[in-house]
């Protein structure tokens, strides 16, 4: 799939039009190409002034009052091809809807995208094409690789030894995309530019991981749009001055939680290593690990990567600790016991072993079964509510959900609410599913 089509998919599972849309009733202009050129005065003085070029963009700007949406937010919601698409693509333009004050459900009416405004994707020369929309209040979706240094690799089937939970990932320079035009990893990341600082040579990116208001530095940040060859795409409606305007005396945003800068960490370990760096890649964990206010789920991935490394580096007793506390933080999840076989099994126990195999084996078969059984309906993903939530939900599910739970384990799948088998959600609206 070529970054074009990449782009394209991603306003198709939208339902938006993809290619300049123009005004309804609007004639197109014409290309530049077909003008003619203009004759070749080489010698006396201009008769008429030159046309002056767009000013150059301030030196610093923030579009204000974007609304942020996470990832696990959008993976939640039901979207049209949702299961095609990469949720953080849905993040994205929830964002930049929402900036403009317009319901998920625009998108399912291309007859009402084109009277509300444009949906264009572009490729830009240099960073400056999208300082202009910042400096003009104009949110701009970007697709990206996911680090500045690495980038995940697509695998078929399961890896042959525990990997971490990111999977494989290679270099930029190196990744089998980087010199092809098959850039359709489910892994690029969409981002949202909602400011630049020349000065501190930084943009700003709403992440849908990593948080609101993400500072990168330039040069980060163009190793990784390279990778899609500098992609990204506009929304706005036809009349953008008074909503842009409205926006501007919003509030700062808010500080990033200690999760979102949780997982920037994960992820940045695990491109380290990718590039070659183990010992930097283990020192990023350990640092991660000793933030006071992590939340369970932060703690047990950064537990459960920080193993993978220790075993990578022969480090078995070390990673043994790290993956038994990744267990008990989240007991009803099979990974940690995939990774806790091998560790046991290098540690010479083997009855240890054994157990932790028929673990992980019976969670990973009731959640296969949770979410083919009940005649075909499909569990809400176990992300979907940290702890206080889920026990929240388990109650509420006795009522309106329907629940199944696994043979010798505390796991409780909570399915879609009660309805027909053959009964399909209504698209948009983010509608959970």
């Amino acid at each position: 799939m070529t970054p074009a089509r990449l782009r394209c998919a991603a306003l198709a599972a939208l339902g938006l039009a993809v290619a300049a849309c123009a005004r309804p009733g609007a004639p197109a202009p014409e290309p530049l190409s077909a003008m003619p050129a203009p004759e070749n005065r080489s010698s006396g003085p201009d008769l008429f002034e030159r046309e002056a070029g767009p000013p150059a963009p301030p030196p610093r700007a923030i579009v204000a009052g974007v609304p942020f949406v996470s990832w696990s937010e959008a993976a939640r919601l039901w979207f049209r091809e949702r299961d095609h698409a990469n949720p953080s693509s849905h993040a994205a333009f929830l964002m930049v809807l929402g900036y403009w004050g317009q319901h998920w459900a625009l998108t399912e009416d291309r007859e009402a995208v084109r009277q509300w405004g444009m949906a264009d994707a572009r490729r830009a020369g240099s960073l400056d094409e999208l300082k202009a929309f910042a400096a003009a209040g104009i949110p701009v979706i970007v697709d990206t690789a996911l680090t500045p240094i690495a980038h995940p690799l697509r695998v078929d089937g399961p890896p042959a030894s525990p990997a971490g939970v990111l999977g494989p990932l290679a270099a930029l320079e190196a990744h089998p995309a980087a010199t092809g035009p098959a850039r359709d990893s489910l892994f690029v990341a969409f981002r949202v530019v909602v400011g630049y600082d020349d000065e501190a040579r930084q943009v700003r990116l709403h992440d849908p991981a990593f948080g609101p208001a993400v500072p990168v530095g330039y040069d980060d940040f163009d190793r990784m749009w390279a990778f899609t060859d500098r992609a990204y795409i506009v929304m706005r409606p036809w009349d953008a001055e008074p909503i842009v305007e409205a926006r501007r005396a919003s509030p700062s945003y808010r500080p990033r939680t200690t999760g979102e800068r949780a997982a920037e960490d994960f992820v940045a370990a695990a491109a380290l290593a990718a590039i070659g760096q183990p010992a930097a890649a283990r020192a990023r964990l350990e640092d991660a690990l000793r933030r006071s206010d992590l939340d369970a789920d932060a703690e047990h991935l950064l537990r459960l990567e920080l193993a993978v490394h220790r075993l990578a580096a022969g480090d078995a007793a070390g990673a043994r600790a790290d993956a038994e506390r990744a267990a008990w933080l989240v007991p009803e999840h099979h990974r940690p016991w995939v990774l806790l076989e091998e560790v046991y099994r290098r540690l010479g126990l083997d009855e240890a072993a054994g157990a932790a195999a028929r673990r992980a084996q019976k969670l990973l078969e009731c959640g296969e079964a949770a979410r083919g059984g009940a005649a075909g309906l499909r569990p809400l993903p176990e992300e979907a509510y940290d702890r206080i939530q889920r026990m929240l939900a388990e109650q509420l599910a006795r009522h309106f959900f329907v629940t199944t739970a696994c043979a010798g384990s505390d796991t409780i799948w909570l399915l879609r609410p009660l309805r027909s088998a053959a009964t399909e959600p209504a698209p948009g609206g983010g509608q959970p599913r």
